[in-house]
């Protein structure tokens, strides 16, 4: 059952009615609202951020109080391949770096339509190399990022098999965008219920990304990647109210026919965002990420 905090905030965000509008609102109306509300974001005063280089890829290293050594997150905002920032992803990070104890690397990897595909793949897989560069070992990384971050975590496991690195401890994907050809069923059944997503937003921004390429090559659509050889466990955490519910739960069948180990994690009420909110649920989804984790070091030991 959803705590009232969540269910609070599902009403008010379906109260503010402003899905139809993301559908017609300039980009960059867009970027500038989102920026005026990073503007305003109280940051957690107990964590550290700094700028780093990774590579020549920008990035915001954040790190929680007596942070451990040998584990960290490598984490790739949201936005829709269009917007976003690490600015803007600074709470979701923190829970995270903060349930695991760890450091965060989180990434400014490059958005469409300026630069669209393979750009933000590319930015990935220079902020792993950067990871290995600075003496991380691949059993010590965990990817992870929320809605097309969480897609790109995934395409990156893709992209590191095709280029014959080696891969990380775990993928940890927050409501992936995993299927920019929309053909997942809640896109239309769960439509209702989702305050924060819309079938015609995500298509009108699947194309910036995409250009003219097939929406379905896999470090585009990692739903459609083919995951035999990728030894990465993976964790999928969506809330139930999400258009983007079976983009998740698809990836963790896919995963599983491949025989990795995959597991779909929902909330009852969340929706898209929720992760970033004052809310128990995510809190939960922190620690249960870390516990994830957690586990697969216990198993190498």
């Amino acid at each position: 059952m959803a705590s009232p905090e969540l269910t609070d905030a599902l009403a008010a965000a379906h109260a503010a009615g402003d899905r139809e509008m993301k559908i017609t609102q300039p980009l960059l109306d867009m970027r500038a609202e989102l920026d005026a509300r990073v503007a305003r974001q109280v940051l957690d005063p107990d964590m550290i951020y700094e700028d780093v280089d990774a590579g020549s890829v920008p990035a915001v290293w954040v790190t929680p109080p007596d942070a451990r050594d040998d584990l960290v997150y490598l984490f790739f905002h949201g936005g829709a391949y269009v917007k976003g920032n690490v600015a803007a992803s600074h709470k979701g990070i923190t829970g995270l770096c903060r349930a695991l104890g760890a450091r965060g690397l989180s990434v400014d990897y490059r958005v469409a339509p300026e630069n669209p595909w393979p750009a933000a793949v590319d930015d990935a897989v220079t902020a792993y190399r950067y990871l290995l560069a600075e003496g991380k070992r691949p059993r010590d990384i965990a990817v992870s990022g929320s809605s097309a971050g969480g897609g790109l975590c995934l395409a990156l496991l893709v992209a590191l098999k095709a280029a014959g690195l080696p891969l990380p401890l775990a993928a940890v994907p927050i409501s992936p965008w995993t299927d920019l050809t929309q053909s997942g069923a809640s896109i239309v059944t769960r439509a209702a219920r989702d305050p924060a997503l819309t079938g015609p937003y995500l298509d009108r921004f699947a194309r910036d990304y995409a250009g003219a390429n097939d929406l379905k090559l896999p470090t585009i659509s990692p739903l459609f990647a083919d995951f035999t050889g990728i030894s990465t466990a993976i964790l999928v955490q969506v809330g139930s109210e999400e258009i983007l519910f079976d983009d998740g739960a698809r990836l963790v069948e896919v995963a599983r026919a491949k025989g990795l180990r995959a597991e779909l994690d929902p909330y009852d009420q969340g929706f898209h965002g929720w992760q970033n909110l004052q809310v128990p649920e995510a809190r939960a989804a922190a620690r249960r990420a870390a516990d994830f984790v957690l586990s697969l070091v216990e198993r190498q030991e």
